[in-house]
Order: C-alpha cells, then structure tokens, then sequence
C-alpha cells in the first residue's frame, strides 16, 4: 500500500492528472450549517448528544508508547493513524475481555496489539479470503459472517467513507443486528460535507468505479 500511495503522490503532480477531468477544486464547505445541521438532528432527538472530544497530550503519548506501532506503520501520516486509533480506543472504553471488530482493517495492526491487552480482537476486510479464518474476517462490512448480538464493540479508522453504493447504509443496519445491546460503534473520522461528493485517488483505476448517481466527483 505504501507502494501505491507513493505512486499516486507522483501521478498527483504529472501533466496527464492535472488535466483529468475529475481534477477539480475541492466543493466549499461551510462548517456553520454543518453545525447547525446536526444541532437541529439533536432538537429532533435523531441524535442524543453533542459533545467536544479534547486530547490530553499527555494522555495520546501514553498510548502512542503502551501500543508501540511499529516505525514504518502508516510511514506518511503516522500520527494522524495513532491519533484515530486512540480516539476509537478512547470514545469505546475498550476493556479486557471486549469482543471487538476492527472494519477495514487491511493491513493494520491494531487489533493485534488489543489483543495483547485481553481485547478478543477480530479484524474485518473485503480483501480478505471469504469466511472466518483465525481472526481474520473476509466479507462485505454490511455482511459479516456474524452471529446475532455477538459484539461489544467495533470501530472504523478511515474507512467508513470508502465504502461504495449502498454499503455505507446497509454497514448501519448491520451493526443493529451484531451488536450486543448496548454494543458500540465508533466512525472516526467522519467525514461531513455540505455537497454531494465521491473523492477519487490519482493513479486508481477509475474503471472499476460506481459513482453514486448526483454526485459530484
């Protein structure tokens, strides 16, 4: 990955992208009427509270050392990756002995450090061989190979705002039916805007793409 990620850095800066027709300046966004939006879903109790997330430092360096990420882990936005683990692990309360899916997994290495600390870790990805195989899980996020109300806990680095079509629906729905009740699901980040937008990565094979229909790409 960090292969195709150097190779998308140099396609971004050739002639060929920036005449592409899908290289466009990014949609305004106007974060007031974000946050409006959400306070009027909070009004209408759609969603049950807001509130500021404040990172102690003192608090991000402490698990930065207890988790020890390997040094060439995430090599061009390490700490932004560290940063978003530490805020699922945080917003979670992860604890010894949680059943836990990491969704999107790939390639991370996360939930083998969890499970170092007595978290039943579980890793979830498309890429992976279909089926259960160790703690390995192939699948769809929004079709897991799953028993009902069989998990804590699960959270998304960076991931939620790939899926494609419908999945990203159909994952919500999912998580009703795996998770135990009083389960948790923490999306970091979660991605906000005021227009309708698919992102692409230079250098990716746009051919194998469904754009959802509306958008602006």
């Amino acid at each position: 990955s960090f292969i195709r990620r150097q190779g998308a850095f140099i396609y971004s800066r050739s002639k060929k992208w920036k005449n592409h027709p899908f290289n466009i300046p990014d949609a305004a966004i106007d974060f007031s009427k974000i946050e409006q939006g959400l306070i009027e879903l909070k009004q209408n109790n759609i969603i049950n509270d807001l509130v500021d997330f404040i990172v102690q430092p003192e608090e991000y360096c402490s698990f930065k050392h207890k988790i020890e990420f390997n040094s060439l882990y995430a090599i061009r936005c390490r700490d932004k990756k560290i940063l978003e683990h530490f805020i699922a692990f945080k917003l979670l309360k992860l604890k010894r002995n949680d059943i836990y899916i990491d969704v999107g997994s790939q390639d991370s290495p996360f939930p083998t450090k969890l499970i170092k600390m007595g978290i039943d870790a579980f890793s979830q990805d498309l890429t992976y061989r279909p089926g259960i195989h160790n703690r390995r899980i192939g699948s769809s996020a929004d079709n897991m190979p799953i028993a009902d109300n069989s998990v804590d806990k699960i959270s998304l680095q960076c991931t939620f705002e790939h899926f494609n079509g419908m999945v990203d629906t159909l994952f919500i729905q999912e998580l009703r039916r795996v998770l135990k009740p009083g389960g948790k699901c923490c999306i970091v980040p979660l991605y906000l805007a005021n227009t309708f937008t698919n992102y692409v990565e230079p250098a990716y094979d746009y051919s194998r793409i469904t754009f959802d229909r509306g958008a602006r790409v």
